[in-house]
């Protein structure tokens, strides 16, 4: 079934009225891409052969809210982004290291993201970490508004601006025992040392896209914003990582919290962006063609052992 779509003009960007799309369900087996990176410099040093990676604990955040996952490789034609955009029913850009100015990764996610909001529908998107800086380049003509921080192994509750986040719609569909897990106890854990200041924000008025859903303070207490919305298509981005919570085990990582309140609240977040995506009609032509793209395929490496040593517990190693 078609729906009605109402495109706005907004610079590059086709808007959608996401309204249109609140209770429509489309599949019940929703096939999430999650986009693969180039090795770290420890990762490289390990698989000197491989080329790039994708850590576990996205998939395994996926797949226990329900989706199945498709890694997306980087350093591919358009063809390529094109045919797997048509066949997933929605995106993930996960944390990591690299270049978001030049790189496969970069490359990628702008393909992506442009076919996202470019085609006038209803394709979900989440960044986490790295992928939130990544899509606040993309969101804006990929103009620098990130400023260094410190915030590394740090869990924090998250500092809700509650004016914003009551309409918006991940706002309305939390549960008040998960906001209230989030916002009074140190829930979500941070890893990084770029950070979306609220001062930038305002200064390269990023509002045009974004709405601000909560921020945080880094160790030198510097304000950085924490979680966004987009205000015209469904996309999603968080500095903090939702997924290693659960997932994420390394003894090199002190404060990742482990508590059940901690994993039951972030889980909220891959329930909330799985249901977005099963409102997206994309399919693979046939199960055959389906099968051949899905992360079953492939099998991630323990990482985390005493011998290698890593910082991730496990790692899909790609070629």
């Amino acid at each position: 079934m078609r729906y009605l779509l109402i495109l706005v003009s907004l610079g590059l960007f086709q808007c959608v009225d996401l309204r249109l799309f609140k209770d429509n369900i489309l599949t019940d087996r929703p096939v999430i891409g999650v986009l693969a990176q180039e090795l770290t410099s420890e990762l490289k040093a390990l698989f000197p052969q491989h080329k790039s990676y994708l850590l576990s604990s996205y998939v395994k955040f996926m797949e226990q809210a329900g989706a199945q996952v498709v890694p997306i490789m980087i350093d591919r034609s358009d063809d390529y982004y094109e045919k797997l955009f048509s066949s997933i029913n929605g995106f993930v850009l996960p944390g990591g290291e690299v270049n978001i100015s030049n790189s496969g990764y970069q490359r990628a996610a702008k393909r992506i993201f442009h076919l996202a909001t470019n085609r006038g529908e209803y394709f979900p998107i989440w960044g986490t970490c790295l992928g939130f800086e990544q899509l606040t380049l993309l969101s804006d003509s990929m103009r620098d508004s990130l400023v260094d921080c410190a915030s590394e192994d740090r869990a924090r509750p998250l500092h809700f601006n509650y004016q914003a986040f009551s309409t918006s719609h991940m706002g309305q569909a939390m549960p008040g025992d998960v906001l209230k897990i989030l916002a009074t106890q140190a829930s979500t854990v941070n890893f990084h040392s770029k950070c979306l200041t609220p001062d930038n924000f305002e200064r390269f008025k990023l509002g045009k896209f974004w709405q601000v859903l909560a921020t945080n303070r880094d160790d030198n207490n510097l304000g950085f914003i924490s979680l966004m919305e987009s205000i015209h298509f469904p996309i999603w981005g968080s500095q903090f990582h939702p997924e290693k919570n659960a997932y994420e085990w390394s003894h090199r990582r002190k404060n990742i919290p482990h508590d059940r309140a901690s994993i039951e609240s972030v889980a909220f977040f891959a329930n909330f962006f799985v249901h977005e995506c099963r409102k997206n009609g994309h399919h693979f032509s046939d199960r055959a063609s389906e099968d051949k793209h899905l992360i079953y395929n492939y099998n991630p490496v323990f990482t985390g052992t005493r011998t290698i040593d890593s910082q991730f517990t496990q790692t899909y190693i790609f070629y």
